[in-house]
């Protein structure tokens, strides 16, 4: 019974990179970054250290992100998050594949609509990206 939760978990955890048609490995990531009330420019950092960039056929994912992914070309995701009380999030993260690197933007507005303790704000920042695997899925 342990062996097939384990297999379970194991397929769940690692599905994003199974049905994947290309898989990215994000470290490094840095930049700037703005928050309300007086949205002045400061250093900026993810709080996750590394993350995994995933391009579907129909969309992608990015680990750390609930946010729904559309694919916009073979390498832009575009993510949108909003909800009837005014909050919204946009992140479009980009692979500059000749460059190696990662651009992502991300703004939020009316955050206090979804949570109290978090700031409006908008941010861009550069990482460095590792290809990970190509897999053909079957049409």
């Amino acid at each position: 019974m342990k062996r097939i939760a384990l297999l379970f978990t194991t397929i769940i955890f690692f599905s994003h990179y199974i049905i994947a048609d290309e898989t990215w490995l994000v470290t490094n990531i840095n930049g700037y970054g703005a928050y309300s009330p007086d949205y002045v420019f400061d250093s900026d950092a993810l709080a996750a250290k590394k993350m995994v960039i995933t391009f579907t056929k129909d969309g992608g994912s990015v680990t750390n992100s609930d946010v729904p992914f559309t694919k916009l070309d073979d390498s832009t995701l575009i993510g949108y998050s909003s909800n009837e009380k005014g909050y919204s999030l946009i992140e479009v993260y980009q692979i500059n594949r000749s460059q190696k690197k990662l651009q992502l933007t991300q703004t939020r507005i009316n955050t206090k609509e979804l949570t109290p303790y978090l700031p409006d704000k908008v941010a861009f920042m550069v990482g460095d990206v590792e290809f990970i695997e190509k897999i053909k899925l079957k049409d």
